[in-house]
């Protein structure tokens, strides 16, 4: 027992003291004071109130009050039934706390509890929850409350853990490692993290926001719940011992269960799903969930004991349920791809739901068990559909949940066939209805091995049609069919289909079909890759954009016309094919050589530039008319050719018929091709006679080893070209000759004269070796195409009428001129991948791509109509032009080679060049940048930015390697040229400059000046100047020149300034005969110029060129800088003393004249602010002062 001691007053003290016996407090208290008249009623209140406070002390807390009762009537925990929980009876009660819906709003109290092993508070209204002093909880339940914030890691002793249906955002269980349960379904979690929680066996995570979940190391998982969460995958491998699984309602496309054969509830619905791998076998898996999916098939045959099937909403084209018994309940409507369900396997089923199956059209429920389905829902299926039940009186009087339309019947044997028309057509047939009733079993269905012809019948549907399992041959020609199953008819050798409303047509599975023709329907695609065994194919008139036989090598008749198609693969070889017919499509290419057997070929209203028959010899017949782009064609290989029609191809010049066999061609069709074309036949005169199906301007030849050039001119300039083409000088182009040419062919326009100008260049490919080709400055008017050119390196077109032009194949071209041709609409160089420089000069194209043109070094687009441009990839690019053209930003900093560039427009604001460290020439004359930044171009030599009225100011001071700078009709009134020492050519004419210190320049050559503000100029340290000109300087009133070479000034201009007085030179008797423009009746040349001055290093503009002036005066000016008076005065030895004063501009304002010892004011009041000048003038001296008026 301790003595403790309280301070009442300064004279009064209580001693007091406790002890404890058994659950009693005992307080033991002495009064002592030495005032005679303290107050000892205060006494007693202290007394009774620190005693109520120690026998308080030991009682919990509990504000709430449902929470308080629950306790307090609890006697297990309330041992002694008063009104209060001690903290020794919540300390003492070690057993379960089930405070399960007690509408508790407060759990302050349930922290003396330490030694409870469980704690149930799950359905109150909590907020909060303090569980850090219940270490010994093996089990806590806060399940539906509003708890946002919870710690449970000082529970490592917890092995359920519920805290489902809260406001957790956030929650850590890595302590809590002896978990085997944990609910945290319906909360707002994120994430999670089970890395410590390996003995896991349940878990329930649905209704959160979970993105992943990773269960890898929970080898003991039994179940898992995580539906309604936005996971995209789950990983179960490792979880092999799961025997309940739920992952419905999330973003999984690709689920794989292979090796979770233990499952007994599985469930993954709602997921958009594509891919499902479900195990090999299980017998454990009883109820399978999958519907609300992207599945398109399901295999339910591992599955024994299968028993509950959801699998709707899946586009599943048929369900097989033949392999298992066990299913008692099928959900499996809302699917439109399914056309029948049978499930008369399942003896036990109960509960049949598939409506809304649009197709479903046959359901055989015939399990001998319908007396005891609670549920058979089938309404919104196909209309007349069959369903095949035990009885029809009781299914007609019990399952009433079918559309009106839709038949019981009990003869399940009969193939179901809807479309009256087909049926009738069938069982009109006895061959195939052999016992002669009203229907067709499916007997008679197998039975039947022959051909079926249903032409023209008005046929709709072919449902039915699977059950002709053993037909060889199926011709449904002329009907109104839109879609047919034929995965069963997998025997068919022949099938026509022609004439009906396919948009699709799956053969995949006839894999015995030698002859299919399915012309005229809306076939969008045909896949042939596994009908390798057809001869016979005809899917013309459809809407194929493509089509794939290169697998089809037996083909013997192929005709894919009118399909408005753009690729077709061909076989690779095949000995078989005899006739093709690829007509009206939009076909670019077409290569035969593959088919050495080939006897017609039909490949008429096709973009083919050029047809190659040189590897076969075996055509008969060949169309391929309308054809607008081909040039020319030879088919003097074909030895057995009777018909030919090739017209109405415009631009066909050039036919070779000569193929020893003209005599017996029955069709030779040319008209509509090109004026003046040439084809070359066995015998002219046989030909005039024979062959009248031609132009009348169309001329027939035997000289088929002649180039056909038709342009005099074209033809002219080859004849006479050096070096020599014409070998054997006859006045005709052999082909030889031009094949044997591989040098440069130059017919260019050199002399820019008018007449003889070439217009057609027909002829050109022939020189399939040519190197390059200049045919500049002409009038070519006609698309071009160098295909057969494919040796060019350079080409050179520009200043011509071509309005398209093909390089496809000029994948060796290196340099292309196409400029000036302004009726050229755009110029595709992306195959041109080894193309160095492209000048595109005056075209008006606003685009084009160079994306591939990688190793490019020079661009002319000068005056192009380009808006925009991509140089990123052209990272070899050094010499640029794009002045005049519609860009108004670039972006150059992948282009760091860059050393020249051109860029002169108005529709230029800003530039940036700071990647460009190796420029060594800029011009952007006439641009709008008033900001140029160059102070990275460390090696540029030469700058014309001249013409540009916002440029103010141009800082050179780094590029010292600077040798031309021309800044004319600038704003500019500043510039530092003194690191420019290597300058040679200066223009700043037309500016505002002032003064300019150039005594840095010696090597300046060239300097123009005019225009300006200067004053006085000094050039005596510009010893290398051979050209100056300093006309209309208003101001200047001296020049010095006296630069000891004044005599190699060979062009000198200094009219226009009428204040210049002085101009010292070397030599005034060779300036006076040398110099004449200048304003001889001002201006004279002294070579008194106080000294050669440069090696002062400055120019200013207060230059005295009398130094007696300042010896024998002195002055005074003030206030400096001035306000609204000026006053000069201070003159000691002249009589007369005049003082001028100008403006920046030049404008005199006044002129006032002081005495010896006399002074001179100026008012200035009404002078805005800025810089000034006043020019003192003597007869013997003169001097420019600057002023400021503030």
């Amino acid at each position: 027992m301790k003595l403790k001691t309280l301070l009442l007053t300064n004279s009064a003290i209580l001693e007091y003291s406790q002890i404890k016996i058994a659950d009693l407090n005992f307080a033991f208290y002495k009064f002592k004071t030495s005032d005679k008249n303290f107050n000892k009623q205060s006494v007693l209140v202290v007394i009774l109130l620190l005693f109520s406070t120690i026998f308080y002390a030991q009682t919990v807390t509990i504000p709430d009050a449902n929470l308080k009762n629950t306790l307090i009537n609890n006697l297990s925990i309330n041992t002694n039934a008063d009104t209060e929980i001690q903290v020794t009876e919540a300390n003492a009660y070690t057993g379960y706390l089930n405070l399960f819906n007690k509408n508790i709003g407060d759990a302050t109290g349930i922290e003396a509890f330490v030694n409870i092993k469980g704690l149930n508070l799950s359905s109150n209204n909590l907020y909060t929850v303090d569980v850090s002093k219940n270490i010994m909880l093996a089990s806590l339940a806060l399940n539906r409350n509003n708890i946002a914030e919870l710690d449970v890691t000082k529970n490592t002793k917890l092995v359920s853990l519920g805290v489902g249906e809260n406001d957790l955002k956030s929650i850590d269980i890595s302590k809590n490692t002896f978990l085997r349960t944990f609910y945290c379904n319906d909360n707002a979690l994120r994430s999670l993290d089970f890395s410590k929680n390996i003995l896991l066996e349940f878990l329930i995570v649905s209704y959160n926001e979970i993105s992943v979940l990773d269960v890898s190391n929970l080898l003991y998982l039994d179940t898992l719940v995580c539906t309604k969460n936005s996971l995209s995958s789950l990983d179960l491998s490792t979880n092999v011992n799961l025997t309940y699984l739920l992952c419905d309602q999330n973003q999984i496309s690709h689920l794989d269960v292979s090796g979770n054969d233990k499952l007994e509830i599985f469930a993954c619905g709602y997921n958009d799903m594509t891919t499902l791998l479900l195990p090999s076998l299980s017998t454990s898996l009883r109820s399978f969930s999958c519907n609300n999916n992207l599945l398109e098939s399901i295999d339910v045959s591992p599955f024994p004991n299968l028993e509950v099937l959801t699998c709707s909403s899946n586009p599943i084209p048929s369900l097989d349920l033949s392999e298992i018994s066990s299913l008692k309940s099928i959900t499996c409507g809302n699917n439109n791809v399914i056309t029948e369900l049978d499930v008369s396997t399942q003896k036990g089923l109960t509960y049949l739901s598939a409506g809304f199956s649009r197709k479903l059209s046959s359901v055989n429920v015939n399990n001998g068990n319908n007396t005891n389905m609670t549920t058979l829902y089938l309404r919104n299926i196909a209309p007349t559909a069959k369903i095949c039940v035990d009885d029809v009186a009781y299914a007609s009087e019990q399952f009433t949940d079918i559309d009106s339309s839709t038949i019981f019947t009990n003869q399940c044997s009969v193939v179901y066939i809807p479309d009256v028309n087909l049926k009738q057509a069938l069982v009109d047939n006895l061959v195939i209805n052999t016992n002669a009733d009203t229907e067709i079993q499916v007997t008679e269905a197998e039975a039947y091995t022959g051909n079926l012809n249903l032409f023209s019948k008005n046929i709709i549907d072919m449902t039915g049609i699977e059950a002709f399992v053993n037909i060889k041959a199926l011709f449904v020609e002329d009907n109104n069919i839109s879609s047919i199953d034929l995965s069963s008819n997998t025997l068919l050798k022949y099938l026509s289909i022609s004439k009906n409303q396919l948009d699709s047509l799956d053969v995949s599975n006839l894999l015995n079909l030698t002859n299919l023709v399915c012309t005229k329907n809306s076939l969008s695609s045909l896949d042939l890759s596994t009908n390798v065994n057809l001869t016979y194919l005809l899917c013309d008139q459809n809407q194929l954009s493509s089509l794939d036989i290169s697998g089809n090598d037996k083909l013997e008749t192929f005709i894919c016309g009118y399909n408005d198609m753009t690729t077709l693969i061909l076989p690779s070889s095949s000995t078989s094919l005899k006739r093709f017919a690829c007509n009206n499509n939009l076909l670019e290419s077409i290569d035969v050589s593959p088919f050495p057997n080939l006897e017609v070929l039909t490949c008429s209203s096709n973009p083919v530039p050029s047809l190659d028959l040189s590897e076969i010899s075996s055509l008969k017949s060949i169309t391929c008319g309308n054809n607008n782009v081909i040039t020319e064609l030879d088919v003097s290989t074909q030895k057995g050719l009777t018909h030919l029609s090739a017209g109405f191809s415009r631009k066909l010049s050039s036919v070779n018929v000569k193929n020893g066999n003209n005599i017996n061609m029955t069709t030779l069709y040319l008209r509509s091709i090109a004026p003046t074309a040439k084809i070359c036949v066995d015998d002219v005169a046989y030909a005039n006679e024979q062959f009248t199906n031609i132009d009348s301007s169309t001329v027939f030849t035997n000289q088929c080893s002649i180039v056909y050039i038709p342009d005099v001119n074209f033809k002219n300039r080859i004849l006479s070209h050096d070096p020599i083409i014409d070998s054997n000088a006859d006045g005709e182009i052999q082909v030889s000759e031009a094949e044997k040419f591989d040098g440069f062919l130059k017919v260019g326009n050199y002399n820019f004269s008018y007449e003889n100008l070439i217009e057609d260049l027909t002829g050109i490919e022939t020189f399939v070796n040519l190197k390059g080709f200049d045919c500049s400055e002409q009038s070519v008017n006609q698309d071009l195409d160098f295909s057969a050119n494919t040796s060019l390196i350079e080409i050179n077109i520009g200043g011509n009428e071509i309005s398209n032009i093909n390089l496809s194949k000029n994948l060796s071209l290196k340099i292309l001129d196409v400029s000036g041709n302004y009726y050229l609409s755009n110029l595709d160089v992306r195959a041109n991948i080894n193309l160095e420089e492209l000048n595109i000069r005056h075209t008006e194209f606003s685009a084009i791509d160079i994306s591939k043109n990688t190793v490019l070094v020079k661009l002319e687009a000068f005056a192009s109509d380009l808006t925009s441009l991509d140089l990123s990839t052209n990272i070899e690019l050094k010499d640029l032009s794009l002045g005049g053209s519609k860009i108004n930003t670039i972006d150059l900093s992948a282009n760091t080679k860059l050393e020249k560039l051109e860029w002169q427009s108005d529709l230029y604001n800003e530039i940036d060049l700071s990647s460009n460290i190796n420029l060594k020439s800029f011009a952007g004359y006439g641009t709008n940048f008033s900001d140029f930044n160059i102070s990275n171009n460390i090696n540029l030599e030469s700058l014309y930015i001249g013409n540009n009225k916002n440029l103010k100011t141009l800082d050179v001071t780094n590029n010292v390697k600077l040798k031309i700078l021309s800044i004319a009709n600038t704003e500019l009134s500043i510039l530092n040229l003194l690191n420019n020492v290597a300058l040679e050519r200066l223009d700043i004419a037309n500016a505002k400059f002032t003064e300019l210190d150039l005594s840095n320049n010696k090597m300046l050559q060239s300097l123009n000046v005019k225009n300006n503000k200067f004053i006085n100029l000094d050039l005596s340290c510009v010893n290398s100047l051979t050209s100056l000109d300093v006309s209309n300087n208003a101001f200047l009133e001296s020049l010095n020149i006296k630069n000891g070479n004044t005599s190699n000034i060979f062009y000198f201009v200094a009219t226009g300034a009428p204040l210049l007085q002085f101009i010292c030179v070397d030599n005034v008797d060779v300036a006076t005969v040398k110099f004449k423009r200048i304003d001889s009746s001002i201006t004279t040349f002294t070579q008194n110029c106080n000294g050669n001055t440069c090696n002062s290093n400055t120019i200013k503009a207060d230059v005295v060129y009398n130094d007696k002036f300042i010896a024998n005066n002195s002055y005074k000016i003030f206030p400096m800088p001035f306000n609204d008076e000026l006053i000069v005065n201070g003159i000691t030895n002249e009589k007369i003393f005049q003082v001028d004063f100008y403006s920046i501009t030049g404008k005199h304002f006044s002129v006032g004249y002081i005495t010896e010892n006399n002074k001179q004011v100026f008012n200035t009041s009404q002078l805005p602010s800025g810089v000034y000048f006043l020019k003192f003038r003597t007869d013997k001296g003169f001097l420019v002062r600057k002023i400021i008026k503030q």
